[in-house]
């Protein structure tokens, strides 16, 4: 009768076997151990053909179940680890953007610095030039200082020449137009006397 039902073949044929609870296992065991005579091979084929396989697929479906409960564990652990997997998949490819972008961050930072470090090196060689014409310019201002120095006691001797200029154009016109009918020694003597009293 079960075998005559309508889409039997298909339910048989798409049967998971992970459908079968501790519960059903336990009863249908109890079933086979109480009438294992029925579930003979020999016996089954004497009084339905098409029974006995049916009967080897519940045999087969049961121990199934069986190794199925035995690897539920490794089923669960193997899917937990998948999960972990994907979390750690989805860390990694965060973990690779986030590097990619300190990647990017610091080939701009590179970039910056080098563009600093030219723009220091240009202001370096302005530093020194600088540097150069300021000391071309303190030896300059040393150089006139002393030069300044120098006029300054120019213009004082040159000052008191000048003070003294008249006196002596003086006493030159006395020499010419009164001494150059007298000796030499003559002309020395009175020479002295009027240089002395012109001051």
């Amino acid at each position: 009768k079960f075998l005559g039902n309508r889409g039997v073949k298909d339910e048989i044929l798409n049967f998971d076997a992970h459908r079968i609870s501790p519960e059903m296992r336990r009863d249908v065991a109890r079933i086979l151990k109480q009438k294992p005579l029925s579930f003979e091979q020999s016996n089954i084929t004497r009084v339905s053909v098409a029974a006995a396989p049916l009967a080897a697929w519940v045999k087969a479906n049961i121990r199934y179940s069986v190794i199925l409960e035995t690897l539920e564990p490794l089923e669960n652990q193997l899917a937990s680890e998948e999960q972990t997997a994907v979390r750690c998949k989805q860390r990694l490819d965060k973990c690779e953007a986030e590097i990619a972008e300190i990647d990017e961050r610091v080939l701009d930072l590179k970039n910056e610095f080098g563009s600093k470090t030219r723009e220091a090196e240009k202001l370096r060689a302005r530093l020194e030039l600088a540097e150069q014409t300021l000391d071309k310019a303190s030896e300059l201002l040393s150089k006139l200082g002393e030069e300044q120095e120098r006029w300054q006691e120019q213009e004082k001797s040159l000052a008191l020449e000048l003070m003294s200029l008249p006196r002596k154009l003086l006493v030159a016109a006395g020499f010419v137009a009164y001494l150059g009918k007298y000796s030499e020694n003559e002309r020395q003597s009175k020479l002295s006397v009027w240089t002395q009293a012109v001051g």
